[in-house]
């Protein structure tokens, strides 16, 4: 085949049949499904992602941007349609590698119909071409975590947010990139976050709580040290704040918890006035985020998260107000090199990828790959920082009788979490520099894999007669499903709504059902009980929920997403109460039942996290004393009542540090 640059390329087997599949249907649905069936022969657990890669694939020969049309069109949720024009192939005639309607007007397929019977069974490959790994040099190593760098104008100094091990505030700092000592905190407030510089570099402006609690952004001139704090209600911490050209204006993200909206805020310095720039109904994690002005403060980018795996990048013109995606996929930052360019830093199985955008054209060019987390990318002329994570987590046991924390109890290659244990089987998933792994133990053995992924996988829970495994699974259009695995078979299917995102999923006691949050996307999750035998679904909540379990009496007990708090509502009426009012905000999955009903849970206290015992009666008791921000937040324990002892998710290490680039 030739590519829409005149290239000879050799196609894959699977690229050729799925073109060809097109092909003999032009201007029909094929629908996801029929191609899989079809070149996949049915199966749907390499097929799904087979048929996204593929037609990515074919896009990037026709030279056609995942928004346009011209060849192949997308049909959401349904499938593609070839909507170039087919007719019988012509006599070949060379063409001039400059002319693109040439090379690509006789659809190619009907060329590959012709030299199909040469081509079947083979399926030969260009060997592909390594990116390299980020070789910044090292900006600042302080012991905790430094994060959210951002480069002055003239790239002499850096800001970024300082995160000590001994958990002693998150607040903002300063440093020369000669690696000079940093200077700072810049304010006394003990929550500090999204620094931006003025256009001249003389002061900064970063957002803070102040002592009630209350968000502010607060512009601090550098030479002075003085500085000025402004209200700004529900401002979102961490989540970005810019600072136009014109130094007039400081924009950032804001979500309010009443009105359930969340949006991108302008705050006029001149005017002394806030105005909405952007606001939707959703979630507060679905809030637009990261705002950034272009070169000329024409246009404004935001990264739009629209499921735990996906985040877009998008463009507003301030002008007109019309808003565009840019890019879609787990965006994690972006900046901008000129105004039709922008850096963009984005998450996939193999790591952390950093490419350029063309914004005019959509085509994205891919310049490094990573394997380690970089979490952050800010640009200054040719210089570039980025903020790299190195952290790894086991499962612990914690003994209930003595209060005592082992060493690691489960271990494989790569960072441990969301342990479930049942009798003596336990299951875990690992997270490695190719993907996700999941592993079953039982007793003392060695553990057994029994899944691996190279999309986000995690939440594992075993059923009451450990012969299916229930988790969490980012399919290949970033929905988060609900799958069940048989661990003898490696069978799996999955349950629910293929369109809904779901969260922790919890076996019933016979395991007849699974209860679980789920919701569309914008929603707001609720908890679902999902019967397996017939594959309905009963709503449990209506006003919010995360994690939910039975008691004895069929209670349920459940936390919320972004609300502190468990709950214990009556299913029979609807009425609830408060069952512990000190499960923290982030910790919903932090929690167990025990076999007369009691309630296990963290407890994060001023000088140490509590692992706490919760009484049906309720009495609540101290089980044990951790060290600060060692225990991770999501789903990171479980309960082995054989050897009456907890299994705590654990973080070995935790630390980010700053490495200055160039181009």
């Amino acid at each position: 085949m030739t590519d829409a640059e005149g290239v000879v390329t050799t196609l894959r087997v699977k690229v050729m049949q799925v073109l060809l599949t097109l092909a003999q249907r032009p201007g029909d649905l094929v629908s996801r499904k029929q191609l899989i069936d079809s070149v996949w022969q049915g199966n749907e657990y390499t097929g799904v992602k087979g048929v996204t890669d593929t037609i990515s694939e074919l896009r990037k020969l026709f030279g056609e941007a995942a928004t346009d049309t011209q060849y192949i069109a997308t049909v959401p949720k349904a499938g593609y349609r070839l909507v170039a024009p087919v007719r019988p192939i012509e006599p070949l005639v060379i063409p001039r590698p400059r002319r693109r309607m040439a090379i690509i007007g006789v659809l190619c397929a009907l060329v590959l119909l012709l030299v199909w019977s040469a081509w079947q069974g083979a399926e030969p490959t260009r060997p592909a071409q390594a990116l390299p790994s980020l070789r910044g040099d090292l900006l600042s190593a302080l012991p905790g975590r430094e994060s959210e760098p951002r480069l002055s104008p003239d790239g002499t100094q850096v800001a970024f947010v300082w995160e000590p091990e001994s958990g002693a505030g998150v607040k903002v700092f300063v440093a020369a990139t000669d690696q000079a000592s940093p200077t700072g905190p810049l304010s006394e407030s003990k929550r500090q976050s999204s620094p931006a510089w003025s256009p001249d570099g003389k002061q900064l402006a970063f957002l803070q709580l102040n002592d009630q609690g209350k968000s502010q952004i607060r512009i601090v001139n550098l030479a002075t040290g003085l500085g000025t704090s402004w209200d700004v209600d529900h401002a979102l911490l961490s989540w970005g704040l810019d600072w136009s050209p014109d130094s007039r204006s400081l924009v950032f993200a804001r979500f309010d918890p009443v009105a359930g909206l969340g949006g991108l805020v302008i705050l006029d310095l001149l005017e002394q006035q806030i105005s909405v720039l952007s606001e939707r109904s959703v979630h507060k994690y679905e809030s637009d985020l990261m705002p950034r002005f272009s070169p000329t403060g024409e246009t404004l980018s935001f990264i739009r998260p629209l499921a735990p795996a996906r985040n877009e990048l998008w463009l507003r013109d301030l002008a007109s107000g019309t808003e565009r995606r840019a890019f879609d996929g787990l965006v994690d930052a972006a900046d901008w090199i000129d105004e039709g360019r922008m850096q963009v830093l984005w998450g996939g199985p193999t790591g952390s990828s950093i490419g350029v955008l063309d914004l005019s054209s959509g085509r994205l060019d891919e310049r490094y790959n990573d394997s380690s987390t970089v979490d952050f990318i800010d640009r200054s002329g040719s210089a570039w920082v980025y903020a790299r994570s190195t952290f790894s987590t086991s499962i612990r046991p914690l003994d209930l009788s003595a209060g005592v924390l082992g060493e690691p109890w489960l271990t494989s290659a790569g960072s441990d979490q969301n342990p479930d244990q049942v009798g003596d089987s336990a299951v875990y998933v690992a997270i490695n520099p190719g993907g996700y792994t999941l592993w079953r133990r039982i007793g003392d053995g060695l553990p057994t894999v029994v899944h691996r992924s190279e999309r986000p996988l995690f939440a594992a829970a075993q059923s009451p007669d450990r012969r299916q495994i229930a988790f969490n699974w980012s399919d290949p259009i970033n929905v988060i499903g609900l799958f069940v695995l048989d661990p003898e078979t490696r069978a799996i299917r999955r349950l629910g709504d293929a369109s809904m995102d779901y969260a922790p999923p919890v076996w019933s006691t016979d395991g007849a059902s699974i209860i679980a949050a789920a919701r569309h996307a914008g929603n707001k999750w609720n908890l679902w009980r999902l019967d397996l035998s017939s594959g309905q679904a009963q709503a449990l909540t209506e006003h919010g929920g995360l994690l939910g379990r039975l008691d004895a009496a069929g209670h349920l007990l459940y936390s919320k997403l972004r609300e502190p708090g468990l709950w214990r509502r009556d299913l029979s009426s609807g009425d609830e109460t408060v069952w512990i009012d000190d499960l923290a905000i982030g910790d919903g999955g932090n929690w167990v039942l025990g076999a007369d009903d009691e309630v296990y849970y963290i407890r994060r206290g001023a000088e140490a996290d509590l692992v706490a015992r919760r009484s049906p009666d309720g009495a609540t008791a101290e089980i044990a004393r951790l060290p600060k921000r060692r225990v991770a937040n999501y789903r990171s324990m479980t309960l082995d009542r054989q050897r009456n002892r907890l299994l705590l998710n654990w973080f070995e290490r935790d630390q980010a540090d700053l490495y200055l680039m160039a181009d």
